[in-house]
């Protein structure tokens, strides 16, 4: 039995992945783990959010189906590379596979200027976030995408232009992956088009 992994984005939680997962019926089993509420570290980086997400997959029985936006498909794309043996297949939601640096440094400026109250309701504190932010400047898994053998569906919103040509680069450098592009959708195609997005997951898990 396999179990179907949603893996939420940076300004998210779990609850952003509710109205697809009510929509998804070819899982057998469903787990959205709450990222932040594993986060121990005060420094918050990426990699202790992965290690993290490690340990939980650990716990979980059967071959794993991945599917995580953004930062959530950063997790998901290190533990594919790194747990080929675990993973039945992966979907990539508007997913940089290399660190977007100029992206990254704009994305910290911004979170640098809001106040401190616009970050409780993530369960991170500003400062995490900056951390966490600036932890993923060095990420680059462009030669490693070669290696991924597992089926591989990679998705972006039409209006996600800060992520669509990765998208689109991403689908063509993985071996088989394809790629769908969401029409009305931005960034968080989980929150902007849960039921076009649940019906993308359930055809794409039907064939495997």
């Amino acid at each position: 039995m396999s179990c179907l992994v949603l893996i939420h984005g940076m300004g998210q939680t779990a609850s952003s992945w509710h109205e697809v997962a009510n929509r998804i019926k070819a899982a057998e089993d469903i787990y959205i783990p709450e990222l932040y509420n594993l986060e121990k570290n005060q420094d918050c980086t990426f990699e202790s959010l992965y290690h993290n997400f490690e340990r939980e997959c650990d716990s979980l029985e059967g071959p794993l189906d991945l599917c995580g936006l953004s930062i959530g498909g950063m997790i998901a794309l290190k533990y594919v590379i790194e747990h080929k043996e675990r993973v039945r297949s992966a979907i990539f939601i508007a997913t940089q596979y290399k660190s977007p640096g100029v992206l990254l440094r704009i994305q910290n400026m911004v979170f640098k200027l809001l106040p401190a109250s616009n970050f409780i309701s993530t369960g991170l504190t500003k400062q995490q976030f900056i951390n966490l932010s600036r932890s993923m400047m060095h990420f680059d898994y462009t030669s490693a995408l070669r290696e991924i053998n597992c089926p591989v569906k990679v998705i972006c919103g039409k209006k996600d232009q800060a992520n669509i040509k990765a998208s689109i680069r991403m689908a063509e450098a993985i071996q088989g992956a394809s790629f769908l592009e969401i029409p009305d959708s931005g960034h968080e195609v989980n929150i902007d088009a849960p039921a076009a997005l649940a019906e993308a997951i359930n055809s794409f898990l039907l064939k495997q």
